[in-house]
């Protein structure tokens, strides 16, 4: 753990949103730069990534759906699944080992940490009809159908106004393994 300069690859507009609040938050000033990773074949990141990973001066971390259909069904074997498309897909494969020891893995996705970081009364302002939701099995989907029937959430945006990270902890495993993680390995204070 040190000053260096973080970057953080992400897959998306949402993931790079979420992180950015996130790090922002709780990294007191140290540098950190997010990029997106607009598609798994892109060279170009493959190479930025490689170069990273070989410079030393930076420190790297890679955040990426899980795409399981559920938490009950990730596990080791369904993680090495995951990890092994992503590596090929972005020709990584010859870095495997170091590439595994810098990716964190969202369960299911992104939109699940979204949702689990609204208290009761955020959930309640922002019109959530559920005063408990079980975020480790939240969808994208889920929350886009949640968004249609309550138009008083106009976007992402909206729902990051109102998270709460000791509430997002609490409500799902992957953001308590993903927090326990960063603060380990970056200095990330609450």
């Amino acid at each position: 753990m040190g000053s260096k300069r973080i970057i953080i690859f992400v897959e998306g507009s949402r993931d790079e949103e979420f992180i950015s609040l996130i790090f922002s938050r709780g990294l007191d000033g140290r540098d950190f730069n997010i990029i997106k990773m607009k598609e798994w074949q892109n060279d170009k990141t493959s190479k930025k990534i490689i170069g990273a990973l070989k410079s030393g001066a930076i420190e790297v971390l890679i955040v990426i759906d899980s795409d399981a259909n559920n938490y009950g069904g990730w596990n080791e074997t369904i993680r090495d699944q995951r990890f092994g498309k992503f590596v090929r897909e972005m020709k990584l494969t010859r870095y495997k080992n170091e590439v595994s020891k810098i990716t964190k893995f969202v369960v299911i996705e992104i939109e699940s940490w979204y949702v689990a970081g609204l208290n009761k009364s955020a959930r309640k302002k922002l019109k959530f009809k559920k005063s408990k939701l079980d975020t480790d099995r939240f969808t994208k989907e889920n929350l886009e159908e949640l968004l249609e029937r309550e138009p008083l959430i106009e976007d992402y945006s909206a729902m990051l106004e109102e998270f709460e990270l000791d509430e997002a902890i609490s409500n799902n495993r992957s953001f308590n393994d993903f927090i326990g993680y960063i603060e380990s390995r970056f200095g990330f204070s609450r």
